[in-house]
């Protein structure tokens, strides 16, 4: 007599990882002074700049598990 025990599972599991990086890059001052004879003059100029980057990144994690085939054999003699 032969028995089969059958147990089949899957799982699958996700996981999300988001990294977010940001940089900032800012002012830069620039300072002209003209003089004449008569006459100076000061222009300051002020640039600030500011860049931001921002990386999203998703890591997926995927655990298998498995459970497959259990056999058991039974066998019986008869004299």
């Amino acid at each position: 007599m032969l028995m089969s025990f059958d147990i089949s599972q899957f799982r699958s599991v996700l996981l999300s990882t988001t990294t977010t990086t940001t940089t900032t890059t800012t002012t830069t001052t620039t300072t002209t002074t003209t003089t004449t004879t008569t006459t100076t003059t000061t222009t300051t100029t002020t640039t600030t700049t500011t860049t931001t980057t921002t990386t999203t990144t998703t890591t997926n994690y995927y655990y298998y598990y498995y459970y497959y085939y259990y056999y058991y054999y039974y066998y019986y003699y008869y004299y």
